[in-house]
């Protein structure tokens, strides 16, 4: 499937240097994980730069962290994927989820 995810020129040069879109996140940046929405538009914000990236990624009903009916058990042990909302309420539709696992960057394509 595809998706998108807007990223900055800073940005886009350290995903290239490190091979993997896989975002940091927190203060010490020990926290990773990338947003991907389902259609450029759906996410678009100012604040997330001007370079528009399109991602080959497969989300999966065993790799999720939410899926139908509500949140995994904390006690599982299987580390997820991401939390990719399959089959929504009617009426409502994912606009972005994250992806727990880094991305490699032969998925990834820079459009704009």
């Amino acid at each position: 499937m595809k998706f998108y995810h807007w990223t900055n020129e800073e940005a886009w040069k350290k995903i290239q240097e490190e091979g993997v879109l896989w975002g940091v996140h927190g203060g010490d940046g020990t926290y990773r994980y990338t947003y991907l929405a389902p259609t450029p538009e759906l996410w678009k914000h100012p604040s997330y730069g001007n370079i528009l990236l399109e991602v080959e990624y497969e989300p999966r009903r065993e790799d999720a962290s939410i899926c139908v009916g509500g949140l995994i058990p904390l006690k599982s042990k299987k580390k997820k994927k991401h939390n990719f909302g399959f089959d929504p309420p009617p009426g409502q539709r994912c606009v972005q989820f994250s992806v727990f696992v880094p991305i490699p960057l032969n998925k990834v394509r820079r459009i704009k």
